[in-house]
């Protein structure tokens, strides 16, 4: 799983100079608003002097305060854009690992899931096609040590990534798409940190 983190860091790290660049825009565009706000004051007070010198303080209050809620608005926008694309990389990034360490992680993922019960493994089917010869023997053994029997299906899963651990009629998706859905607010509450921190 290191190399999982290392390479969430290398995409948290470039999403971080993204999220920079994002957010020295849209100070930019909120100094344009603001001087778009500051050609209106004067317009308005060319049109009515004394009236302007009695609402000059209320008006520019609200200007300023409009010109930073757009600008948080904008600023928001734009971090939930890179964090969705962070994850989104990230999980393009596990889909396309090696076989041997993409194995190894649903590995990982199965002996997180495994239950001391007869159980059989269902595979996508791109994954079941590469399947390693000694995955079985693996799976196999980690549900013993957990006090259950697990067996690969040689039907494929209706999934597009991952497996599926049937336990009886109990199903538990151990698809990469499902599990990223299950921690979604952990991932984005944590790149959220490493980003804009």
């Amino acid at each position: 799983m290191a190399g999982i983190e290392t390479i969430t860091g290398r995409i948290l790290e470039e999403a971080k100079k993204e999220a920079d660049r994002v957010v020295s825009a849209a100070n930019g565009k909120a100094l344009d608003i603001a001087v778009a706000a500051g050609d209106e004051i004067r317009k308005a007070k060319a049109e009515n002097e004394e009236r302007i010198a009695r609402d000059k303080k209320t008006y520019e209050a609200r200007t300023l305060s409009s010109c930073d809620i757009l600008k948080k608005k904008a600023i928001l926008f734009a971090k939930q854009e890179i964090i969705e694309a962070v994850l989104a990389k990230a999980l393009d990034t596990l889909k396309g690992q090696d076989k041997g360490a993409y194995f190894d992680m649903m590995l990982g993922i199965i002996k997180k899931a495994v239950r001391p019960e007869a159980g059989v493994i269902a595979f996508a089917p791109g994954d079941l096609e590469r399947l390693p010869a000694d995955f079985a023997a693996k799976a196999a053994a980690i549900a013993k040590e957990a006090g259950g029997t697990l067996t690969v299906q040689d039907e494929p899963a209706k999934i597009e990534n991952g497996c599926i651990l049937i336990y009886g009629g109990i199903e538990e998706n151990c698809s990469l798409s499902a599990i990223f859905e299950a921690n979604k607010d952990r991932m984005q509450d944590a790149a959220a940190k490493v980003l804009f921190s």
